[in-house]
């Protein structure tokens, strides 16, 4: 594990898990708020939501600060679908050090998936 994941590793073991969800936002910083609204015919359709628009930090990155990536409510997934592209073995880490991921160390040292 990269020195940089394991101070986080060990921060996010200290905080309560509702708090561990932000911790790929260390690897974005923020660009603008703005609204998104619900498309479709459910039961969300229509309603208007916060959402956060998120840069990739890695120098160099192709979409960096001219693509951000919409943030909407609490989901990380597109955080995370970056990072696979990005820098697939930090969002590895990632994974690992978050306690609600199935991603694991094994016992040779290299992360594994449940």
């Amino acid at each position: 594990m990269s020195p940089v994941c394991c101070r986080v590793a060990a921060h996010v073991r200290s905080v309560p898990i509702a708090h561990t969800v932000k911790v790929i936002t260390f690897h974005f910083h923020s660009v603008s708020e703005g609204t998104h609204t619900v498309s479709g015919n459910g039961k969300m359709a229509g309603q208007v939501l916060k959402c956060e628009f998120w840069a990739c930090k890695k120098k160099g990155c192709a979409r960096g600060n001219a693509k951000p990536i919409k943030h909407i409510g609490s989901g990380t997934a597109d955080l995370y679908s970056h990072l696979d592209s990005c820098q697939p073995n930090l969002a590895q880490e990632l994974r690992v050090v978050l306690i609600h991921s199935p991603a694991r160390i094994g016992e040779d040292g290299e992360s594994v998936s449940a």
